[in-house]
């Protein structure tokens, strides 16, 4: 089929045709007869052939390249191991013709059959594939087409290998209406023209038409391990039809049409682009560009694209670099499309540029803000560059670097040169003003003040930053200037400049030119005085000359150019000398007192710019002193001393009305000596001079030293003294001074009654008399001498300081000494019991305090520590008769048995035993008592059960008694009673009664017994009967 359709003024004819509204590149082919599937990878896996559902998904990441055309993005890269595309396209049923077109690139050197294209995702799929190699014998590097199934692998490859990492374009074909397939069913075309080919029979084809129904995968034959595709893929197409020779060479010759980026590095080669209107030369191609001249008082120079089949969906992003030599400052691209048949105003896009530009530029511009004329457009024929179009004379050189239709946009924009305008000058400035050209990477659309900030150097300042457009990449920016030193300009980020994709520099920029600024005169630097302080002079001062800008031109320093300043009196008179860049001014003549100084005026010396020197001064100041200082004596003019008195001279003051208080400066000569003086008279003089050398008016001062005192008696310690009551005593020793006599002896001359060797207690006024000095003067002095007694009794208790004894058992407490060096006879009294009752001690350990008091008040204590134990056991009492005597049969209750002990008093009584009333027989109860401490007593009674009792003893009286030593004591007797013989009282015998009369301390225990008619024994009842040592 040939490719037939005619466009006016765009040279070769190609038929182009769009489905549905999807730009889709169907070279030669009918609607009905476009692609079942067209995969461009234009950035992506996506299916342009106009139909629905048919997208392909990537598969281990394969990555995006340049294309053929070495556009970037354009077409795939596959690893050879992981990476292939998975689409949802099958061949389908009723395969009778199939052809298979794609751009591939390979350096691989396998021979198992690298996939471009297949559909065998089971092994018994009938699969058309093209590949590298088939794994049937296919050697490396050659193509194969041909049916690939489960043992089979029958079909053509190329007799020549195309692994040479080149670019080339393959379709192949098959076609079979029905019966046996054979090799000559299989056709391959390489770069546009048919290739030699041989034959793969492996296994039996089987017969058409071919069924299909497995997806077709892009670099992978799914049963085949080491299928992947290793180098580039690019526009796959399938179309279930036969491709004729015509439709090969078309889709082949097709890439030109496709072309979207025009770089112009080809010596000689324009790529296509010609002149259409108003050019006067050119275009031609050198150095990199597209060269062409517009023609002069040209209105409308256009230059024609190559025609082309570009899909509008390639990309939408114009960029254009390119150097307009002439005024204009607009240029527009025009677009023929599938939407017009010609150029037509409206399918445009319209772009600032560079008036008069001396440099490529780059501009950019998002066609498809222009509209629908563009968004609506599937394919573009033919691209017109009217460059330059409006906006000033369209007559100059024009030099273009690259013309791209890009899918992205521009990388965030940058600075590319900032260089020095107004001025020009790389040598030193005084303009008020500098101006920069700053050039943007690509098109700005907005630039402001604060894209910029000034970097100074020295006092140099740039402020008041104003931005003028010159073109979308082209401002200049201009400062106001100040001070001495560098200017730069640099570009900064977070300003609001946006470039034609709104977006925001991308760094800043501080390599641009530098202005040296000098808008300062010469410096003029007065020096220091030569001296500080001077009386007459002469002093001088170094005034020195320096440019650190543009160098110093002249200087012009005269006497009249200088001021003299002056404080109080001082003044003197000034001259100037010197030469070179520095001058010396001298002061002579100097009069007064004060300060003097200078000043001097501006425009004393000029640069190389010219500017002017400014003012100096005023300098430091030098003091001129004519004036003495002042000395004024501290104290009186006249002194008289004692003799033997040490002189301390109260000084003097002097202050100079320069320099202040010079105190310490003052000579001072005729001092007395050191020590204490012996009579006699001194005259002292004082004297100081100022840094100037003025001299003070001389000061003196008399010492007269005469003895008038007596001598002065100092005893050893003080005045007072002290000992103790009957202490052998040393009195201090005492010392005389006299003024003039030195140290004379002292006597105690009055003891006023102590006895220094066995004092007593009391106050004494103890006398010291001093011999007499030469003048016959004597002095006294009194030592008070207080005796004291502050030593207390010391008492000790006799036997020792600890005592033990039994509760409840009366106590005799020890007696004490007493020892006292003032008084004799004093005795010890105990002065606290600590509750202790020594006559019935309670259990506890006491602290009993012994006590003495002398004279003084002094008390003195002991302390015995009397510790009251329990070792006694309790005393069970069974009150009544034992043994108890009584008769079968009758009732017999027990007695009410008590327990008492010293410490714990009552106890518990626990009774054992029993008595049976009706067998007669003598039967024992026992009754036990437990105190506190363990301590145990035990009783018992007996009861005798017969035909007779024996006689009961009640006691008169209390079953134990205490008495005090020398108490008597008298018995309280008993009664005794028998049931049979009735009272028997006077019967009973009393044994153990203590002695008649006062009874020493000791223990008595009474008994009482008694026996009835019938010699039956009562039960023996005792007291006790204690005598207590007071």
């Amino acid at each position: 089929m040939e490719c037939s359709r005619n466009f006016s003024r765009r040279g070769p004819t190609i038929r182009l045709w769009a489905v549905a509204a999807v730009a889709v590149l169907v070279c030669g082919l009918a609607v009905a007869e476009s692609p079942q599937v067209f995969y461009p990878f234009n950035g992506n896996a996506n299916d342009l052939s106009g139909r629905t559902g048919r997208n392909g998904t990537l598969q281990g990441a394969p990555t995006l390249g340049a294309d053929r055309n070495s556009v970037a993005n354009q077409a795939y890269s596959f690893n050879g191991t992981s990476q292939y595309v998975t689409t949802p396209y099958q061949q389908g049923s009723g395969i009778t013709a199939y052809s298979i077109s794609a751009w591939f690139r390979s350096n691989s050197a396998d021979t198992n059959g690298r996939t471009i294209v297949s559909a065998r995702g089971a092994d018994a799929d009938r699969s058309l594939t093209l590949s590298m190699g088939t794994g049937f014998g296919v050697p490396a590097g050659r193509i194969f087409f041909g049916l690939d199934t489960s043992g089979v692998g029958f079909g053509v490859y190329t007799n020549t290998a195309y692994n040479d990492n080149n670019w080339h374009h393959v379709v192949g074909i098959f076609s079979r209406a029905s019966g046996t397939i054979v090799n000559g069913d299989f056709t391959i075309y390489v770069d546009g023209a048919q290739a030699a080919t041989t034959t793969v029979s492996v296994g039996s084809p089987g017969t058409a038409p071919i069924t299909n129904t497995s997806t077709t995968t892009i670099g992978r034959q799914m049963q085949w391990a080491s299928s992947y595709w290793n180098g580039g893929l690019d526009d796959i197409g399938i179309y279930a039809r036969v491709l004729s020779a015509g439709d090969i060479a078309c889709l082949y010759s097709a890439t030109a049409a496709m072309k979207s980026t025009w770089d112009f590095n080809g010596a000689g080669n324009v790529e296509g682009w010609t002149a259409m209107n108003q050019i006067a030369s050119g275009p031609t191609q050198s150095g990199g560009q597209m060269q062409y001249t517009t023609a002069a008082a040209a209105s409308d120079p256009m230059i024609g694209s190559p025609m082309m089949a570009l899909p509008r969906a390639q990309g939408s992003w114009l960029k254009v670099r390119a150097q307009n030599g002439t005024t204009a400052t607009g240029a527009i691209l025009f677009w023929d499309s599938d939407l017009v048949a010609d150029f037509t105003g409206g399918h445009q896009g319209n772009y600032p540029i560079n008036p008069g530009d001396t440099q490529v530029s780059e501009y950019w511009l998002n066609l498809a803000t222009t509209g629908a004329n563009w968004t609506g457009t599937t394919y573009i024929q033919q691209f017109r560059f009217d460059f330059p179009d409006n906006g000033g004379s369209l007559t100059g050189p024009v030099n273009v670097d690259q013309i791209a239709i890009l899918s992205s946009g521009p990388p965030a924009p940058t600075v590319a040169a900032v260089t020095r305008q107004n001025p020009v000058t790389a040598t030193w400035t005084n303009a008020s003003q500098v101006t920069w050209d700053v050039r943007f990477s690509h098109s700005m659309t907005t630039v402001a003040g604060n894209d910029f900030a000034v970097t100074a150097t020295g006092t140099a300042a740039g402020t008041g930053l104003n931005v003028t457009r010159m073109g979308p990449t082209w401002y200049r920016v201009t400062a106001d200037v100040s001070g001495q030193g560098t200017l730069r300009l640099d570009a900064a980020t977070g300003g609001s400049g946006r470039d034609v994709a709104d977006q925001a520099l991308a760094s800043a920029f501080t390599g641009g030119e530098v202005y040296q600024v000098d808008r300062s005169g010469p410096s003029v630097t007065i020096g220091a005085p030569s001296a500080t302080l001077a009386t007459s002079g002469p002093v001088t001062y170094t005034v020195d000359y320096a440019d650190a800008g543009s160098g110093i031109a002249g200087i012009t320093l005269v006497t009249g150019n200088i001021t003299l300043n002056k404080t109080g009196t001082a003044d003197g008179t000034v001259g100037v000398s010197g030469s070179g860049n520095s001058r010396t001014v001298t002061i002579s003549g100097i009069t007064g007192s004060g300060t003097l100084g200078i000043s001097i005026a501006a425009g004393t010396a000029t640069d190389n710019i010219p500017n002017a020197a400014a003012a100096a001064g005023p300098s430091a100041t030098f003091n001129v002193d004519n004036d003495p200082p002042v000395i004024t004596r501290n104290g009186p003019a006249s002194v008289v001393l004692e003799c033997g008195a040490t002189y301390a001279d109260t000084g003097a003051t002097a202050l100079d009305n320069l320099d202040g208080n010079i105190t310490a400066n003052i000579a001072v000569d005729g001092l007395p000596p050191a020590g204490p003086l012996a009579p006699g008279e001194w005259t002292i003089t004082y004297n100081v001079g100022d840094t100037a050398g003025n001299q003070a008016t001389e000061v003196t001062r008399s010492v007269t030293v005469s003895d008038t005192l007596a001598p002065l008696v100092t005893i050893t310690g003080g005045t007072l003294f002290g000992g103790e009551c009957g202490v052998a005593l040393t009195l201090p020793g005492a010392t005389a001074l006299d003024g003039c006599s030195g140290a004379l002896s002292v006597d105690i001359t009055d003891l006023d009654g102590l006895d220094p060797s066995n004092p007593a207690r009391g106050v004494y006024a103890v006398v010291y008399t001093s011999a007499e000095d030469g003048a016959g003067l004597s002095d006294t002095e009194v030592l008070v001498v207080n005796i004291a007694d502050s030593v207390a009794p010391v008492v000790t208790v006799t036997g020792g300081n600890t005592l033990e004894g039994e509760c409840g058992v009366a106590l005799t407490l020890p007696g004490a000494t007493v020892v006292e060096g003032c008084a004799a006879g004093l005795a010890a009294t105990v002065t606290d019991y600590d509750g202790l009752d020594p006559a019935h001690p309670a259990k506890g350990v006491y602290n009993v305090v012994y006590g003495a008091t002398d004279g003084a008040g002094l008390e003195g204590t002991d302390v015995l520590v009397v510790t009251i134990t329990d070792t006694a056991d309790p005393v069970v009492t069974i009150p009544g008769p034992n043994p108890i005597n009584t008769f079968r049969g009758f009732p017999f209750t027990p007695p009410e048995v008590t327990a008492q002990d010293a410490c714990d008093g009552a106890l518990a009584v626990t009774p054992s035993g029993s008595v049976d009333m009706g067998t007669p027989g003598q039967y024992t109860l026992t009754y036990t008592a437990e105190d506190a401490e363990g301590n145990t007593a035990q009783e018992e009674l007996v009861v005798n059960v017969s035909n007779d009792l024996p006689p009961v003893i009640t006691l008169l009286g209390d079953a134990s008694m205490t008495l005090d030593c020398g108490d008597t004591y008298t018995d309280a007797g008993a009664t005794a009673a028998d049931i049979e013989d009735g009272d028997l009282t006077g019967d009973i015998v009393v044994a153990g009664l203590p002695p008649a009369g006062m009874l020493a301390p000791g223990a008595w225990t009474v008994t009482y017994n008694v026996s009835d008619s019938i010699l039956n024994a009562a039960q023996t009842v005792t007291r006790t009967v204690t005598v207590l040592e007071n």
